[in-house]
């Protein structure tokens, strides 16, 4: 598995302490670059993401982190916030640091997440790898989970409907969304709900 990929286990882990001898700023921005540079690239863009921004990001997701570790003690006991949380506090953060702070053409189509892309890069990255994140740990305990299965989980996390995409992108460049509301975005996308009793089958 490729070193700096999303989906390993322990990413969280490794995304705040660094792993693979790198330190954690290092292992970080590896990290992060790489699938940014993926999602950018599907959309046929090329983009530089800028270091001292993604450090920041790095520092402000882990305080909070931290803080909400230190808020859910039972017992004495730590409770550590589950990845739902830790995927839309790091989305959060990438997004407010403004980390993409160039973006070329390489291959543009007009496809309409092409053009979403182009008008909302910095959000776009960070809504995207918030979602791989959340889509890997929903699905990776899964049973019959193999490796063949990262492409599909990655997927995952670009195919949000358009509309809920475009209308997503546009709250997250416009208006100050909570980390703790696209925590109850991630966990609504990826907890499967009982169909209502009068669509089930009747014997």
């Amino acid at each position: 598995m490729n070193q700096f990929s999303l989906y390993q286990d322990g990413i969280f882990r490794r995304l705040a302490e660094g792993s693979g001898g790198l330190d954690r700023e290092e292992f970080f921005l590896e990290v992060i670059d790489q699938a940014a540079k993926a999602v950018a690239s599907k959309c046929g863009f090329e983009i530089e993401l800028h270091p001292t921004r993604i450090q920041e990001a790095q520092d402000l997701w882990i305080e909070d982190i931290q803080s909400l570790t230190l808020d859910k003690k039972i017992g004495g006991e730590t409770v550590r916030a589950c990845e739902y949380k830790q995927s839309s506090f790091l989305t959060y953060w990438l997004r407010r640091r403004l980390v993409v702070y160039s973006v070329s053409p390489k291959n543009p189509g007009d496809r309409d997440f092409d053009t979403l892309f182009k008008e909302y890069p910095s959000e776009y990255v960070a809504l995207s790898i918030g979602l791989k994140l959340a889509a890997f740990h929903r699905f990776a305990s899964a049973p019959n989970f193999h490796g063949d299965a990262l492409a599909e989980i990655s997927d995952k996390g670009d195919d949000m409907l358009f509309s809920l995409m475009h209308d997503a992108l546009v709250l997250l460049h416009h208006k100050n969304v909570s980390p703790h509301a696209l925590y109850l975005v991630f966990k609504a996308l990826y907890t499967r709900m009982p169909p209502p009793s009068f669509l089930t089958t009747v014997r």
